[in-house]
């Protein structure tokens, strides 16, 4: 059973330009890919795009336009498209701008200090260290 639009395509119009931007890229693959962008959600505060292809031998490279637009969205506001940041709620994470900023509140104690949330290792802090899932970090002595 495939998935429902719904369920594929799942984040605010602030996104929609690294869509359009992403679907440019993916056209510009080997057309013997048959490479094609079937889903965008927003995870954690970042958008993830599902990208289907066929063959093995370009997972590299559809793995580095993933990455990359994954990166990119974490400094665009999902809401309105303008320049944001990874906000931390209590129960949310999301990257929006200053004046879209309260739909994550209340924020947690490190907002602003955690920059990334990336799927796999831990959070990335500002100054460029990363921590553990599950752990806090340890403040500076």
């Amino acid at each position: 059973m495939s998935q429902q639009i719904n369920e594929r395509w799942a984040f605010r119009s602030g996104w929609l330009d690294l869509i359009q931007e992403a679907q440019v890229e993916i056209a510009a693959l080997p057309a013997s890919w048959k490479a094609r962008l079937v889903g965008g959600k927003e995870k954690f505060g970042y958008l993830r795009l599902t990208i289907e292809w066929h063959g093995r031998a370009g997972r590299d490279r559809i793995d580095v336009i993933t990455e990359r637009f994954r990166k990119r969205s974490r400094t665009v506001c999902e809401e309105c498209g303008k320049p944001g940041r990874l906000r931390l709620g209590v129960s949310i994470a999301a990257t929006r701008c200053d004046n879209h900023a309260d739909f994550a509140a209340p924020f947690r104690a490190d907002d602003g200090l955690i920059v990334d949330l990336p799927p796999i290792g831990g959070p990335i802090y500002a100054d460029g260290s990363q921590g553990s899932y599950g752990q806090q970090k340890a403040p500076a002595s």
